[in-house]
């Protein structure tokens, strides 16, 4: 990351972040040793304020360019994965998009060959044509992984 970074965004966080931490260091240089080594003036010991300097830096860096921020779709995805039971995401007409983790011990199917068949060819259940026909009214949209899904349902 910094200055090795082909990011001008990653580039501008450690550029943020290094200039305040310097600036914090060299006030606190000042003020604790060089000023009392030359008697010119003695403060009383204000480091932990001066740190503030460097917080507000990395605050900053935060704020204006989401510095240390994860994906949602990182999140979603390990989630998704780590759910116990049995999950499927399926699209509005009723195929399989992702599954998770629990579809080869629970099922013996692994996540590629479900992927694309239609859900009631993998599970039974006598409302699952009726979820697919709700799918339709359902104007609220989420996005997962670049993909539409407009019902979540758990039998």
């Amino acid at each position: 990351m910094g200055h090795r970074s082909s990011s001008r965004l990653q580039k501008k966080q450690a550029d943020i972040i290094v200039i305040c931490s310097l600036i914090s260091f060299l006030l606190n240089t000042l003020v604790q040793i060089i000023l009392p080594a030359l008697q010119i003036i003695k403060l009383p010991y204000i480091g932990q304020l001066l740190s503030l300097i460097m917080l507000l830096g990395v605050d900053y860096a935060i704020i204006k360019y989401q510095f240390m921020s994860i994906p949602t779709s990182l999140i979603t995805n390990e989630l998704f994965n780590e759910l116990s039971g049995l999950t499927f995401l399926v699209n509005a007409q009723g195929f399989i998009m992702k599954s998770n983790k629990q579809v080869d011990p629970l099922l013996g199917y692994t996540e590629e060959e479900v992927i694309g068949c239609h859900i009631s060819s993998i599970m039974k259940h006598k409302d699952i044509d009726k979820v697919l026909d709700e799918c339709e009214l359902i104007n609220e949209r989420l996005r997962f992984q670049d993909s539409e899904v407009r019902y979540f349902y758990s039998f």
